[in-house]
């Protein structure tokens, strides 16, 4: 017998708890009948754990689920059956909207024409940096090394913002702090066998009893990188990491001749390339996912941040129309931060969140969706660079920024960025929330 969820007992909530997943935040799901809608990090699709009440028992495929205890995947849309006490049953739907949630850069310092300078956010001529925004887009989450269960030599860095696990170490080293041995560099070929053969440790239990290590994204890695001090990587959470170019799976279609490597910055390198490799444990990073709003904003509903929909200069309508203006670093900052469109408050994105607009699965010029952000310009128009709010540490002079069209697509460093005049003139879009 099928009952409706508001005229029979069943399940009355429904979440994914910070307590139970190891995650900074509880993500609450939403019943509207016999469906339940929730968010979750990419990261824990594989491994959720779901906590529930109302109901007596559930579940999914013929696997008994205990609240707070027992693992699912979430991947895709699930069936939960529900039998109470009083012997009736119910079915629901449970819609996972993974998500991929931007953490905070660790910028703490802001820069005035080549100075140091006291973050300020209304400062002219350079207002709204990177620093400006504590823990924005999302506090960062990545725990110092520790193992997991009985695999005592095995360490690791859990990320509670996004749900990954990150070995702690770089290939060819080990220990807690990663001491023994020397980071291997290998091509790209190799660096993808190596994280997928760390599945089949531990007599089949995989490294760290975890059994989906891969080779990160660029954005992924992008993610752990921090911006405040040099190396890249935070040497308390990343021992011993090498302060050189690691692999990602980010491939340069449609040859796949090239793939992103990161250090800070990332740029494309051969695949023939011997490089350093860090490697990751959760499920795949999803494909975007955009909503336009039709006021000119575009939400990515995976960032769960809202980007202008046009290049600074063009017309805010459906196609984009009108030219894109290259602008200095400070006309970007304070055109970004006078902006109103939407009825939102804008900024200059960091360098992370710039970057989260990488479109890989394109095959040409420019490296970002054309359906949702049409009109991009591409190498031989304009500059193909977008500025970025977040400064580089290695000369006070310079800020980050992404170019995206191939082969070049990376963030990298780019000189004069926050001199008041004579600066390179790029392009710009902002971004709000999330």
């Amino acid at each position: 017998m099928i009952l409706l969820a508001n005229s029979a007992p069943g399940i009355s909530a429904f979440s994914f708890t910070a307590s139970a997943n190891n995650l900074s935040t509880t993500y609450s799901g939403t019943i509207s009948g016999n469906v339940i809608s929730i968010r979750l990090p990419h990261g824990k699709a594989g491994t959720a754990i779901p906590t529930f009440s109302g109901a007596d028992g559930i579940t999914v495929d013929g696997l008994t689920v205990t609240s707070g205890v027992t693992a699912i995947d979430v991947s895709t849309s699930r069936s939960l059956s529900v039998v109470n006490s009083l012997g009736f049953a119910q079915t629901f739907t449970l819609n996972t909207t993974l998500i991929t949630p931007v953490p905070d850069t660790l910028m703490t310092s802001c820069y005035d024409g080549g100075n140091v300078s006291t973050c300020a956010a209304t400062a002219v001529p350079f207002p709204f940096q990177d620093a400006d925004f504590n823990n924005v887009p999302a506090t960062r989450g990545v725990l110092a090394p520790s193992t997991l269960g009985s695999f005592a030599a095995d360490y690791v860095n859990v990320d509670r913002t996004t749900g990954l696990t990150w070995k702690a170490c770089d290939e060819g080293r080990s220990g807690s702090t990663c001491a023994s041995g020397g980071s291997t560099t290998m091509t790209y070929a190799v660096a993808v066998a190596t994280c997928s053969a760390l599945n089949s440790s531990n007599s089949g239990s995989g490294f760290a009893g975890l059994k989906n290590w891969r080779l990160p994204t660029m954005q992924e890695l992008l993610n752990i990188q921090k911006y405040d001090a040099l190396p890249y990587f935070d040497s308390t959470i990343f021992p011993n990491a090498q302060a050189t170019a690691h692999w990602t799976s980010s491939v340069i279609l449609p040859a796949s001749t090239s793939a992103m490597a990161v250090i800070g910055t990332a740029t494309a390198n051969g695949v023939g390339s011997s490089l350093v490799v860090k490697c990751v444990s959760g499920a795949a990073q999803p494909v975007a996912s955009y909503t336009d709003n039709g006021d000119g904003t575009v939400t990515d509903n995976r960032t769960q941040l809202t980007w202008q929909k046009c290049t600074i200069g063009q017309t805010n309508d459906a196609t984009c129309s009108g030219t894109a203006t290259s602008i200095a670093w400070a006309t970007a900052l304070t055109t970004c931060k006078n902006l109103t469109l939407g009825g939102r408050s804008w900024r200059l994105p960091n360098k992370t969140e710039l970057s989260s607009l990488a479109d890989f699965t394109r095959t040409a010029n420019p490296f970002v969706n054309q359906t949702y952000f049409p009109n991009t310009p591409i190498p031989g128009a304009l500059q193909p660079h977008n500025w970025a709010s977040t400064t580089n540490l290695s000369n006070a002079f310079y800020a980050h920024e992404a170019a995206f069209n191939q082969p070049s697509f990376g963030t990298t460093p780019d000189t004069k960025a926050t001199t008041a005049t004579g600066a390179d003139a790029y392009q710009g879009r902002c971004v709000s929330g999330p």
